[in-house]
């Protein structure tokens, strides 16, 4: 009987993941800016969608507006985030609001993956993705997750 092969990317993936959330987090829970840096326009769908899908498993969309904090005019993935929030019955607003309700997000290369990381109650999460054989972009981890109570 051959041995197999025992695959470690995905934990190792996951913890790395695990690590970075705890990166660069200010006092009051989260981290202090949103960035974007994505390769392909294509990859802005599907980031709103998972930072959409991670809101939506967390929080209901309730009274207040989420608060969301682009990172700036030329921010690709802002649009379809709010058009994917709105929805599923969220109010959305940008700029100033409610604190425990502001939506941040970072996207950035890790290695040859691709970082989300995203912040929302004071509770931080990321999730690695990379490219599939086709180019497409694909998760290869579940979102991780720490701050006040586990809020994300």
């Amino acid at each position: 009987m051959a041995a197999r092969k025992m695959s470690y990317r995905r934990p190792v993936a996951a913890a790395a993941a695990l690590a970075l959330v705890g990166c660069a987090v200010h006092p009051g829970g989260g981290f202090s800016a949103t960035e974007v840096t994505i390769a392909d326009p294509r990859d802005a769908p599907v980031l709103a969608l998972a930072i959409t899908e991670l809101v939506a498993a967390k929080e209901g969309p309730g009274p207040d507006p989420i608060v969301l904090q682009p990172a700036g005019l030329d921010d690709p993935v802002a649009r379809d985030l709010k058009t994917d929030l709105l929805s599923r019955g969220y109010q959305v607003t940008q700029g100033a609001g409610p604190a425990n309700r502001v939506l941040r997000y970072e996207i950035g290369p890790f290695g040859r993956s691709t970082l989300l990381r995203v912040s929302l109650n004071g509770g931080d999460a990321a999730k690695l993705f990379a490219r599939s054989k086709d180019g497409a972009l694909v998760a290869i981890s579940p979102f991780t997750s720490r701050g006040p109570g586990e809020a994300l």
